[in-house]
């Protein structure tokens, strides 16, 4: 059986697609991309998004990362910081918006959804508990500050650990959107 790598592609309907073992060294490219969702975030080939909407996200995260990441030095044969934030947010962005194949078997059928539930994306959560209480059961919700800062996209970020990763990157060199770390 052909692997990925090996398969025959028919020359007319699609052109040689390069293999890639490791993430390219540089700054962020939609190539890295493709690879850091396969085989960082683990998203499995039967639930993989088509290229269309992994291009979407790829183009918004790299439009909405934190620009001063770009300018941090990086080891020649290493992604730089700005790839690793770009491709942590794009995940992120994934997560919030890529769409189930009805015709994949299941679970891929179903991935999306399912992983969207299992963080809570698109539920509210406006704070910590602070205390709780029984007879009559009550709580009361304590809002830090470095939370009182955040936009709605700093808090839906939270929700995911490709978003917590953005936000620590990022979060490191500096203060984004009203956002101190």
């Amino acid at each position: 059986m052909p692997t990925p790598a090996t398969a025959p592609l028919d020359p007319i309907v699609a052109p040689p697609i390069p293999v890639i073992t490791a993430l390219p060294p540089g700054d962020p490219t939609i190539e890295g991309f493709k690879f850091f969702v396969t085989n960082m975030m683990g998203v499995p080939t039967e639930a993989m998004p088509d290229d269309a909407m992994l291009q979407m996200c790829y183009d918004q995260a790299y439009n909405l990362a934190y620009w001063g990441l770009a300018t941090i030095p990086y080891a020649p044969l290493s992604p730089s910081l700005f790839a690793f934030a770009v491709y942590n947010l794009g995940c992120a962005f994934l997560v919030q918006f890529a769409y189930d194949d009805p015709t994949a078997p299941p679970p891929y059928n179903t991935f999306w959804t399912s992983l969207r539930q299992k963080l809570g994306i698109g539920t509210m959560s406006y704070g910590l508990i602070n205390s709780a209480a029984d007879q009559g059961t009550s709580e009361t919700q304590y809002i830090p500050d470095v939370i009182k800062g955040m936009t709605l996209l700093d808090l839906q970020l939270l929700k995911s650990p490709w978003g917590q990763a953005y936000l620590m990157i990022a979060g490191e060199w500096g203060s984004l959107w009203g956002l101190t770390i």
